[in-house]
C-alpha cells in the first residue's frame, strides 16, 4: 500500500473511533435509564443474500421485546457525499436489516439527501 493510500487509512480509521465514542455519548444520554449497548467498530453482518459486510459503527438494544439495530457508515472526505454512496450504503443495510446512519465530515449533495429521505437513511455532520 502506498504512503498517500496508508495516510487516508488512517484518517478513516479515526474517524470511525471518533465517531464511535460520539454515537457512544449519544446513546448514553438518551438511554440515561436503561443499560446502554454496546457500539462496536468494524461489525461483520451477514445479510439476508448471504453477503458479509463490514460495518464501520453498529449498536443494537432490546426494548419491550423489539430489537433495534443500527449500522453506522462514515466517510471522512473533503467533498459532500453523493447519491450513490448513499445508494451503496442502502444496499447494506436492505440486505441485513437494519437501520441506518450515514456520518461525515463534510455534507451531503442534494441527492444524497433526497435519497436518503426518502428511504429513511439519517444523516450526520461530524467533524472529529
Amino acid at each position: 500500500m502506498n504512503e498517500e493510500k496508508q495516510v487516508k487509512r488512517k484518517q478513516s480509521l479515526e474517524y470511525e473511533y471518533f465517531t464511535r465514542q460520539l454515537i457512544s455519548k449519544i446513546i448514553q444520554t438518551q438511554f440515561d435509564s436503561l443499560v446502554p449497548p454496546v457500539v462496536r467498530h468494524n461489525a461483520k453482518l451477514q445479510g439476508r443474500s448471504g453477503c458479509l459486510h463490514q460495518i464501520d459503527v453498529y449498536w443494537e438494544i432490546e426494548l419491550g421485546g423489539v430489537s433495534i439495530c443500527v449500522a453506522i457508515e462514515c466517510k471522512s472526505y473533503r467533498n459532500d457525499i453523493e447519491v450513490g454512496q448513499v445508494r451503496d450504503f442502502y444496499g447494506v443495510i436492505v440486505d441485513t436489516n437494519v437501520r441506518g446512519l450515514m456520518v461525515t465530515t463534510k455534507g451531503f449533495q442534494k441527492g444524497a439527501r433526497l435519497f436518503a429521505e426518502h428511504y429513511g437513511i439519517n444523516l450526520m455532520v461530524a467533524e472529529s
